[in-house]
């Protein structure tokens, strides 16, 4: 049997990986370049629930061009799809924190990532799927432009310029955007027990 989108589906397979693995490195990445603000504009800054959506979106960026290069322009629904998989996973990401949260009363690290991995899977699998319907039109690609347009200078400037809201709070400061030097290095004792199992 003859399967035409094979190259496609190992691409949006590879795609989680290096979303996940990209994601994880954007986590630590501002701490790692010494505090730097250009970092800033890509790695996560604080423990907010806007951080970890912004994390897995400049991974995905990176693979979408990846993908672009390898696929051409075989699949004419290519911008739509990519766009729909980056508002898929920030939602599936904050859908799963909130329910999680919301009936056990409590925080959890390991539930984080895996729903963080479960919105990555989601948000792949909706781009595979739209790409092969065929589906595209001038004006779902200029949407589809503008949307990504959008979340990239979102993601780019809501942390150095955080709006005080509920989404942009550092959940173990109380703070926004980035923090003051004594906040990082409580966090950094915070993060060393953590890798040693004791948070």
């Amino acid at each position: 049997m003859r399967r035409p989108h094979r190259n496609l589906l190992a691409l949006e397979i590879l795609g989680a990986v290096f979303i996940s693995g990209g994601s994880g490195f954007l986590h630590f990445l501002f701490e790692w370049s010494g505090y730097a603000l250009p970092a800033a504009l890509i790695a996560a800054v604080n423990e907010s629930l806007w951080e970890h959506l912004k994390i897995a979106f400049w991974p995905a960026v990176l693979w979408a061009g990846i993908e672009r290069l390898w696929l051409g322009d075989r699949y004419p629904g290519f911008v739509c799809a990519k766009a729909l998989s980056f508002l898929v996973v920030p939602m599936v990401t904050l859908a799963s924190y909130l329910l999680y949260t919301a009936l056990t009363g409590s925080h959890s690290v390991l539930v984080d990532i895996l729903g963080l991995q479960l919105a990555i899977v989601l948000g792949q699998v909706a781009s595979y799927r739209w790409m092969v319907s065929g589906r595209q039109s001038s004006h779902q690609r200029r949407f589809g432009m503008a949307t990504i347009a959008v979340l990239a200078l979102m993601f780019s400037t809501m942390s150095v310029f955080a709006p005080q809201t509920p989404l942009h709070v550092d959940q173990n400061f109380g703070s926004y955007g980035i923090l003051s030097d004594e906040e990082y290095a409580e966090l950094r004792k915070i993060s060393e027990a953590f890798m040693r199992g004791e948070y």
